[in-house]
């Protein structure tokens, strides 16, 4: 199966660091914040293997973004009417890649498997559930502060899943969005 994620940040990266990544990692599907719609409606022309973009957060979404298909993501839930069956996945098997900013020339990859992701979380699940000073269980909330493009947010929404522990992703943590906020 040739399935596997790929963390960009629209606010870190230059436009043509983002194409070269897409474009590198043969991305079939951007799925995005509306925020970025105006990124991906600049990058998408010049992505080779761009097939949809899916909006999470709009009520509405164009029909197309950047000359390629653009959908709701709520819209794609409700549509689905069958019943998913889950494949067999090898572990070894790219699951997900991670890029780097790019501060030594164009952004690098690195792939993580299954298996990598797997065991990550069953080390960090059982270190922050033994751990006095962490103490991560079922009836904790995990407030994830690291986004995803950083290292597939250390691992932790894997590990609260994992410990069917409360997620709370907010939208962005910026001190002028949050009254009283101090730095």
């Amino acid at each position: 199966m040739e399935t596997q994620s790929n963390t960009v940040s629209g606010e870190t990266l230059a436009p043509f660091e983002i194409e070269y990544i897409m474009n590198h990692a043969e991305d079939k599907v951007a799925i995005v914040h509306s925020d970025f719609t105006k990124l991906v409606e600049l990058v998408a022309p010049r992505v080779k293997s761009l097939e949809a973009v899916v909006v999470v957060d709009s009520e509405s979404v164009p029909e197309r973004i950047g000359g390629v298909k653009a959908y709701h993501y709520e819209d794609l839930v409700k549509s689905y009417k069958g019943r998913f069956e889950w494949p067999e996945l090898d572990e070894n098997e790219v699951a997900g890649m991670c890029y780097t900013s790019g501060t030594t020339g164009l952004p690098k990859g690195a792939y993580f498997t299954h298996r990598m992701i797997v065991l990550h979380a069953l080390s960090v699940a059982l270190f922050a559930a033994a751990s006095p000073l962490i103490g991560l269980r079922e009836n904790s909330t995990l407030l994830h502060i690291v986004p995803m493009f950083h290292v597939f947010s250390w691992g932790l929404p894997y590990v609260a899943t994992l410990i069917n522990a409360k997620q709370i992703y907010p939208n962005r943590l910026a001190p002028g969005d949050y009254p009283g906020f101090q730095l």
